[in-house]
Parts: C-alpha cells; sequence; structure tokens
C-alpha cells in the first residue's frame, strides 16, 4: 500500500525540494521550484500550499512572466517582498530567453521572437519599439527594445535604426512595437514606417522583413496587413507567412 508523506517527512528524509535541487533540479515541479523562490507560506498555508494555489490561479508558470506587479500583488499570500521576487525571477528568466535568442543556430527564430515580444511588453504601460537584425544566412545579430515612447504612441528615427544595423553585416531586419492594453490592428503611421523603412534600406541591400504589432489580442504583420495565426507557429519552422526565407 503506498506510502502518504507529509511535507514535514519529505523535510526529515531529505526529499524536500531543498534538497533534491542540489543533486537533480529537473525532478521538481513547478509548484516545488515556486515554493523554493517565495522560501516561506502564510500562517494558514504552508509554502507548498501556497505554491500550488498561485500557479492554479494564475493557469501555470509559464504565465508568471506575464504579470504586472499589482496583479501579483492581489494572488493568496502576496506582499511586497515575495512579489519582488517573483518579478526578479521572471525577469530574470526574459533576459536568458533572450541571450538563448542570440546564441542559438535556427534561422529565422520567429517564434521564439515573438514569444519573447510578447512576454517583454505584456508588463509595459508604454508603446516601446523593438528591433532584430539577421546575416545573409537568416542567423540572428541583435534583438532589443530601442525606445520606449507613451500610451499611445514612440518616436524612433530611423538613422538611428540604420546604425545599429549597419553595426552588423546585416541581410535583413524585423521592426516591432507594442500596443499597451489596446488591439493589434496596425494605424497608418505603422504601416508608412515600414513601408518607408523598406524603401530606404534596399539602398543599403537591406531587407525589412515585416513590421509586427502586438497587442491584447495578438500579432499585426504591416507586410500582410492583417493579423497572423501565431497559434499554428512553432520552433521547428519558419511560419507559413514567410516561406520566402526558407532558401536562405
Amino acid at each position: 500500500m503506498p506510502r502518504v508523506l507529509s511535507a514535514n517527512s519529505d523535510r526529515v528524509s531529505g526529499k524536500d525540494p531543498r534538497s533534491r535541487v542540489l543533486c537533480d533540479p529537473a525532478s521538481l515541479e513547478d509548484w516545488e521550484l515556486l515554493s523554493l523562490v517565495l522560501g516561506s507560506g502564510t500562517r494558514t498555508m504552508s509554502v507548498y500550499e501556497l505554491s500550488k494555489k498561485i500557479l492554479e490561479r494564475i493557469g501555470g508558470i509559464a504565465n508568471l512572466p506575464t504579470l504586472f506587479s499589482s496583479e501579483m500583488l492581489k494572488l493568496p499570500g502576496l506582499g511586497q517582498s515575495k512579489t519582488g521576487s517573483l518579478l526578479a525571477i521572471s525577469q530574470i528568466a526574459l533576459r536568458i530567453q533572450k541571450q538563448n535568442l542570440k546564441n542559438q543556430i535556427e534561422i529565422f527564430p520567429f517564434y521564439e521572437l515573438f514569444q519573447n515580444l510578447w512576454l517583454e511588453s505584456r508588463r509595459q504601460t508604454r508603446e516601446s519599439f523593438f528591433l532584430a537584425s539577421f546575416g545573409v544566412d537568416g542567423r540572428l545579430f541583435f534583438w532589443e527594445q530601442i525606445a520606449k515612447g507613451s500610451l499611445n504612441e514612440v518616436g524612433v528615427h530611423k538613422r538611428d535604426i540604420i546604425q545599429i544595423l549597419l553595426r552588423d553585416p546585416t541581410k535583413y531586419c524585423l521592426i516591432a512595437h507594442n500596443h499597451p492594453g489596446q488591439s493589434c490592428q496596425s494605424s497608418f503611421q505603422d504601416e508608412n514606417l515600414y513601408k518607408e523603412l523598406n524603401r530606404i534600406l534596399a539602398e543599403l541591400e537591406i531587407d525589412c522583413i515585416d513590421h509586427w504589432v502586438v497587442g491584447e489580442d495578438g500579432l499585426f504583420s504591416c507586410r500582410f496587413s492583417r493579423s497572423l495565426e501565431t497559434t499554428l507557429w512553432s520552433r521547428e519552422n519558419i511560419p507559413e507567412e514567410y516561406d520566402f526565407l526558407a532558401d536562405t
């Protein structure tokens, strides 16, 4: 007959998350990892119960980086200290993800770029402008936020974009910005920026692949003048919309 272990018996036997993470961190479940970050529970809940309750409330650990601090503070058992720890962990995860993007060998990692853009812009209350550059073989050179504006607009100089692109032997680029709390539908200015930049960069033999606009309802492409079905994208393949780059 199976023996049910309590949290206390786990500590005594050396099987609690704090002991196991030292020898086999991959074996820990999401709630166990979260319990190590939180460190302690509340007067009415152990840290293990608290971790499970938080993950249940937010729909899984993958949603943690999408939460505002105000949303975290509304979760059970979280004060400013624990919220600060979770925000720090979320930011570390995003920065690791971004660095991994720059180090990977896959060509045109659009799936990962969109995931990073979605997570990084989710908490922002102002429009931010992002730029990606690629080599002739489709390898990623650069992916950063290069400007931040107001709730409704972000100013970016074309010369600044060009200066960044010319740092590397860039053949392709992708520009993107967010619409905080709004639809991803592009404006006339968004589409005009894409057309103007494409025209200028063509003289430098650089192709501007697209101008992405990310909003609460998804991702809009200024190249195709429509929203993209990102739920169909995968790490393994270049999205169908950008098949023309597959032979690079």
